[in-house]
């Protein structure tokens, strides 16, 4: 009834493991630097187009005159209306 001893090595540094059988990582540092690793393709993605977002809303802004919407006070819950100058309302 003696279980069998195996060796666990850290995921991500490749040292062997003490303690709980179930232990993947070594310490938070190994933990953190694999998850990274793992995630960096999708956060690169999804990096790259919150840039491309930013650069347009700056690129929109310089060419539009941006006023805030104005809501007639006489008449509750109305849509918004677009501020003089003939700005399209949202």
């Amino acid at each position: 009834m003696l279980k069998e001893i195996t060796a666990h090595a850290c995921l991500s540094c490749r040292k062997t493991l003490k303690g709980r059988t179930d232990k993947k990582f070594c310490d938070d540092f190994c933990r953190n630097n694999y998850n990274n690793r793992l995630k960096s393709s999708d956060n690169n993605y999804v990096r790259n187009i919150n840039n491309a977002l930013r650069k347009n809303r700056r690129i929109l802004e310089a060419l539009l005159e941006i006023q805030p919407l104005l809501v007639p006070a006489e008449q509750p819950g109305a849509q918004p209306v677009a501020g003089e100058g003939g700005e399209r309302a949202a």
